[in-house]
């Protein structure tokens, strides 16, 4: 077999149940790499864990794994030898649960008669496809790809034992096609007993720059802020295929001084903690990790209203919800009533700690933990 071991490590399990899930890497700084890597290692001191790798590039993983949990990177980049051999080890190896998370994997995995339950584990939104089909000039055919791909992902789930989302707005979508879902939300990633006083004039983002999460939006809100309120900056945290083009965006809106990319850091809290507003300017999410680091950190929170995210952002409560996606009027306007009223930021950021407390670990972890038993009873 072509596949490569890179990390196998036995140790006695509190239960046997040997858990694969399919990845197509892990070597990125990713929302979805982070969860996932969070859950296995919260969940390996119990079931056998095992990360299948569709094609690692013989990189590290980018977040951290405790030495209990197996790597097997199968180092393919074509789709049928690809299939071929995950059949062949699945075989073999013969897990009792064998979770997709939407690779290349997912359109067949369903098929391989290897014993084991099929779990699908979407980390987007239902109609994440508008997004990735939608470019500037692809028109009408982009927006007839994009259905027929968000239909024909529906009705494949449907051969999936069980089905799990991220928030309720999208589950009552999935469910138009399928019965067997569930919602699971993230939980939280980060821990710390310090929050943001509010009080610094500097706005925070997170996010790689790519398309799905708007950063273009944001910028040309912030022309808007910038004219009402000079003295407050926006710092814009991660890296991406964009880079270039935003920084061309805030060249051209003369926003150097006032507008940084400052790529990725390893001192995230640190930065939110040093911020008194979190805007999220995506086109689409599932359930955005940013804006539960942004919450646990105690900001204000200003987004556009994307499916799922009133479990999060409550209007008003501790954020602003902008009705449609790209008005940036109306998100500068949200950001600058903020930035006006001191203790209007400090109430809602204040809301925001609450809405935190219900995505603790510990009982996302308890409630995965019950769904891979109910697979099994």
């Amino acid at each position: 077999m072509v596949y490569s071991l890179i990390l196998s490590i036995n140790k006695i399990k509190v239960s046997n149940m040997k858990i694969a899930y399919i990845v197509d890497s892990l070597h990125n700084a990713a929302g979805m790499e982070r969860i996932l890597c969070l859950k296995a290692n919260s969940l390996c001191s119990i079931y056998n864990i095992t990360f299948i790798i569709r094609n690692q590039e013989n990189k590290k993983p980018y977040y951290p794994l405790k030495d209990e949990i197996r790597l097997i990177d199968m180092g393919f980049t074509f789709p049928i030898e690809y299939r071929k051999e995950l059949t062949l080890f699945l075989t073999e190896e013969k897990f009792d649960i064998v979770i997709s998370t939407g690779g290349w994997e997912f359109y067949f995995l369903y098929k391989i008669k290897d014993g084991s339950k099929k779990i699908f584990e979407f980390h987007f939104s239902f109609y994440i496809s508008k997004v990735w089909f939608d470019t500037a000039n692809r028109g009408l055919s982009a927006k007839i790809k994009a259905y027929i791909q968000t239909i024909r992902r529906a009705i494949i789930a449907r051969h999936y034992d069980q089905v799990v989302v991220l928030t309720t707005a999208d589950a009552s979508r999935w469910k138009w096609f399928c019965k067997n879902v569930v919602v699971m939300p993230n939980p939280l990633t980060i821990a710390t007993d310090k929050t943001s006083i509010c009080e610094n004039k500097q706005v925070i983002a997170v996010g790689r720059l790519n398309r799905q999460k708007g950063f273009d939006y944001l910028i040309e809100a912030w022309k808007l802020v910038h004219c009402q309120h000079p003295d407050w900056i926006l710092k814009i945290y991660g890296e991406g295929d964009l880079h270039s083009f935003l920084q061309s965006q805030i060249n051209i809106y003369r926003l150097q001084n006032s507008v940084f990319l400052e790529g990725n850091t390893s001192h995230i809290i640190e930065k939110y903690l040093e911020s008194s507003i979190f805007v999220l300017s995506s086109r689409a999410e599932g359930l955005p990790l940013v804006c539960l680091e942004a919450l646990a950190c105690g900001l204000p929170i200003v987004s556009f209203k994307l499916i799922g995210i009133e479990d999060l952002i409550k209007n008003e409560e501790n954020g602003y919800l902008i009705k449609k996606v790209g008005d940036t009027q109306n998100m500068a306007n949200a950001i600058c009533k903020l930035i006006k009223h001191d203790t209007l930021r400090k109430r809602l950021g204040k809301n925001s700690l609450e809405i935190a407390k219900r995505y603790n670990v510990e009982t996302i972890i308890e409630q995965w933990k019950e769904l891979f038993n109910r697979q099994l009873n």
